[in-house]
């Protein structure tokens, strides 16, 4: 069996164990369901939408949805940035340590075509294989 070495420093590791607390507190923020929104709809949006309800997906619909996103952040309060901010600076952050934790996570592969896992992946796949 292979010891696969990470040479993090301790205050590495602290900051890595701060950066995934930040990391998950954030997405809970992101998960709560507010009681109101900054600026609500417009009339023309809420008889758009419910124009569209009932229809396929259309690209109409696909227009009018994709400009929608676009409009959403102008109606952020300043906390709603702040999270924002987190989340692109916490990405940022562990940018750096990407390719040490894809070598530490993926470079022991030597089981990949064993034959337990060859029929896990045929049994898992329906019968398909790579």
């Amino acid at each position: 069996m292979h010891i696969i070495k990470c040479s993090i420093s301790f205050s590495g590791e602290v900051f890595l164990g701060l950066l995934l607390i930040l990391t998950f507190h954030v997405t809970v923020f992101a998960q709560e369901k507010k009681d109101d929104v900054a600026a609500p709809e417009t009339q023309k949006e809420i008889k758009l939408e419910k124009k569209q309800a009932n229809k396929l997906y259309s690209l109409s619909q696909f227009g009018h949805e994709s400009v929608l996103f676009v409009k959403q952040p102008t109606k952020w309060k300043g906390d709603d940035w702040l999270k924002f901010g987190v989340v692109i600076g916490s990405t940022i952050a562990v940018m750096p340590f990407d390719e040490r934790i894809t070598n530490s996570t993926q470079g022991n592969q030597h089981y990949y075509n064993s034959t337990l896992v060859e029929g896990g992946r045929m049994y898992g796949g329906q019968g398909k294989t790579d």
